[in-house]
């Protein structure tokens, strides 16, 4: 780096990060920056993906509702098919439900709050996988079952499945995860906060700790040999 990206260099510290300084003072990079931001996208619980919009995109795009169906199948939830209908600028899903001669459909409204998370996690996540963007979102497993959470945090480690570099970053309290299984989770991608007595928050790596005999992480992560675990007390 020469010139004007050199002082940037100078003003990067432990609270700010490189391209956000540059972010800031407008300059060439910013340009990175924005093209970081344009390919992220962050599902919290102030910005959940609605139903209305998840249900629109379903309606004109043939090929991800096929391609959320075919989730759903081979996930043992036998959902064959979604229907929107329309009345009034309103978009209601139907789920239509085949499993050899059994045929029904359920409406959103009925439909369960684990489906529902599903779907809406699909709808944005396959569209990340396809163009190879960030995807963040704020506790994955809410709604999930582990076995299905696991299904999609795999989708991510397949380049098979993800053949232009997609990512996901998610926050969970789901320990299921812990286990030593790289094709999951490598050791370097699991990362726990550790709260501080000024509340203060310290982000750090399990690659950070020493190999033990102990291979199950979900076990070394309970008992507090890692931190990122709450101190209880008695509570009257």
């Amino acid at each position: 780096l020469h010139g004007k990206k050199k002082t940037l260099c100078t003003l990067t510290n432990e609270k700010n990060t490189f391209l956000c300084i540059a972010a800031k003072k407008n300059n060439q990079l910013f340009s990175v920056w924005s093209k970081l931001i344009s390919l992220s996208t962050v599902i919290t619980k102030k910005n959940f993906p609605d139903n209305k919009t998840v249900n629109k995109n379903i309606l004109t795009d043939k090929i991800l509702k096929d391609r959320i169906c075919s989730f759903f199948y081979f996930s043992d939830i036998p959902i064959k098919d979604i229907e929107i209908n329309t009345n009034n600028e309103n978009y209601i899903a139907l789920f239509k439900y085949e499993k050899n001669d059994n045929k029904f459909f359920i409406t959103e409204e009925d439909e369960s709050y684990g489906i529902i998370q599903l779907y809406k996690y699909l709808h944005e996540i396959l569209n990340a996988l396809e163009k190879g963007s960030v995807i963040c979102i704020d506790n994955l497993d809410s709604g999930l079952h582990p076995v299905l959470m696991e299904r999609l945090v795999y989708t991510f480690q397949m380049r098979k499945r993800n053949p232009y570099g997609a990512q996901l970053l998610f926050s969970t309290h789901d320990i299921s995860l812990l286990r030593n299984d790289p094709q999951i989770l490598r050791r370097d991608q699991i990362w726990f906060v550790e709260r501080h007595s000024d509340l203060s928050s310290n982000l750090y790596s399990l690659a950070e700790f020493r190999r033990s005999r102990e291979t199950d992480f979900a076990k070394i992560y309970m008992n507090g040999l890692v931190g990122g675990v709450p101190t209880l007390s008695d509570w009257e």
